[in-house]
């Protein structure tokens, strides 16, 4: 159970179901409004070729991507969203939408590029 479930399990317990769970939705959808989006690169093991994409939550955005990708593995994330400045990088290595065919070098070159955003 990660911090934010038992901080929201204590706050139902001590104000009750309808209060509690009133306030726990108004809380997600104030954090979701605030967080900014983060870039992601994943990996899909079955294709071999990498995702750069962005979200509010990555490992939600992971276990999604996952359902369809069953050899997906997580690459590396940054807090900013740098996915537009990734994408016209690596046009000419674009196979569709968000997936491109990297190599090992354009993979450190994109985790060095998370590393100035931490």
């Amino acid at each position: 159970m990660s911090d934010i479930e038992i901080a929201e399990s204590k706050f139902i317990n001590l104000f009750g179901n309808e209060l509690g769970n009133d306030f726990i939705e108004f809380f997600r959808s104030y954090r979701k409004r605030k967080i900014k989006q983060s870039t992601y690169l994943f990996f899909d093991k079955g294709s071999g070729y990498y995702k750069i994409g962005k979200a509010k939550d990555v490992s939600e955005r992971y276990n999604i991507v996952k359902g369809m990708c069953p050899m997906l593995e997580f690459v590396a994330s940054c807090y900013k969203d740098i996915e537009k400045e990734l994408h016209n990088h690596f046009e000419s290595k674009k196979s569709t939408g968000e997936w491109f065919n990297l190599t090992d070098k354009d993979v450190e070159w994109v985790k060095n590029k998370f590393n100035n955003y931490k």
